[in-house]
This record gives C-alpha cells, sequence and structure tokens, in this order.
C-alpha cells in the first residue's frame, strides 16, 4: 500500500484546538482511582429488572454535582481580575461512532449535565483491593484530573477531588440504594491532605 494523506475528521480538528488551550493552562493534573464495585453492582440488578441505566451517565451525574457543590473549579479567568462561575455543568463525553466505513470519536455535549439523572464508559478495571483488610477484586474507576491553578488553590481542588471520588463510590445517586460503608473500599484520595503524587 503506497504512502497517502488522509483529511482529518472536523471532531478530530476541534479536539486539537482544546488540546491546544488546555495546554497552556497552567494546570493541577490529579489521578483518582476510585471503587465503584457497589454502583456497577446495582445498575446490573436494575438492568436486570428492565431499568435502562448507564455507567457513562452515572459518572457524568457525579461530575455535574461534585462541581455545582464545588463551581470555583469550572470557573473561566476573564481578564486579570475576574473569574466567569457558570450556573450550569455541560460535560464533554467523548463516544465512538461507525462513520464512513471506520470507527469516530466524536464528542456529545451534555448541557446542564447536574439537572440530568443516572441512566459507553470511562475507563475502569479490576484489580485486587483492600477491602477490610482482605485483598479483593473490585471494579475501580480511574479518573485523570487537571484543574486550572490561575482560579482554583490545592486545598479547594483536593475537596473537590475527595467528593468526587466519594459519589460514585457509594453510589449515593443511585436513588433508594444508599451506601453501605461496611462494603466499601477505600480509594486513592481519600485523605483531603493533599499527598505525595496527589496533585503536580
Amino acid at each position: 500500500m503506497a504512502d497517502r494523506l488522509v483529511s482529518l475528521p472536523p471532531m478530530r480538528q476541534a479536539q486539537i484546538d482544546l488540546l491546544t488551550f488546555a495546554a497552556r493552562l497552567r494546570a493541577m493534573l490529579g489521578l483518582l482511582e476510585v471503587d465503584v464495585t457497589r454502583a456497577r453492582q446495582i445498575m446490573r440488578e436494575r438492568r436486570a429488572e428492565g431499568e435502562d441505566l448507564s455507567f457513562t451517565a452515572f459518572a457524568v451525574a457525579c461530575l455535574a454535582r461534585t462541581v455545582i457543590e464545588h463551581p470555583e473549579v469550572q470557573g473561566l479567568p476573564a481578564g486579570r481580575t475576574r473569574v466567569l462561575v457558570f450556573d450550569d455543568v455541560d460535560v464533554s463525553v467523548q463516544i465512538e461512532r461507525r462513520a464512513e466505513g471506520r470507527l469516530l470519536v466524536v464528542l456529545h455535549v451534555v448541557r446542564a449535565a447536574q439537572a440530568k439523572s443516572p441512566g459507553g464508559s470511562p475507563t475502569r478495571s479490576e484489580p485486587p483491593w483492600v477491602v477490610d483488610g482482605k485483598a479483593r477484586v473490585r471494579e475501580v474507576l480511574h479518573l485523570c484530573l487537571s484543574i486550572d491553578h490561575d482560579v482554583v488553590d490545592g486545598a479547594p481542588a483536593t475537596r473537590f477531588a475527595r467528593r468526587l471520588a466519594d459519589l460514585p463510590a457509594t453510589a449515593s445517586l443511585l436513588p433508594d440504594l444508599g451506601p453501605k460503608p461496611s462494603e466499601e473500599g477505600t480509594f486513592a484520595a481519600a485523605d483531603p491532605r493533599p499527598g505525595p503524587g496527589a496533585w503536580r
């Protein structure tokens, strides 16, 4: 097969523009590993009963609720003396779709996500997890955070991260079935004080 130039899809061009903008931010970066075994179990049980639940929608709902509680994290600098803080939480989700005979990643924006209910997937794995002093296989959600340090300091960013990890771990946004602390494991951001490697 001869070498050839292939045009980038418009959505890929838009993603490059977004990444170029993000690269200019003075960002704090964080990685959270969240035990979502209980949430996944609840969702499997409800799907078996005929409910249409999406783990991606659940993750988006957890993010939107956390941002509403910590609105400063979605602030946008407006000059040197002001910050624009939005009332609604719009969440961009990447979705893979087949088009023109190939799989393409497209961006879907969930408008006012804080007003939506849970119900594709963020990255998960099933590593050994320490629960009640014993190693068990748990379903773990991996979250990467990037927070603009021009707008938010480390302490509020860590409180945001802690809350963001707590919501999916306890499954508290799935109605009528609250958390059972004795069944929950721990998660990487459990300590509200930033430790080594928590942010960089």
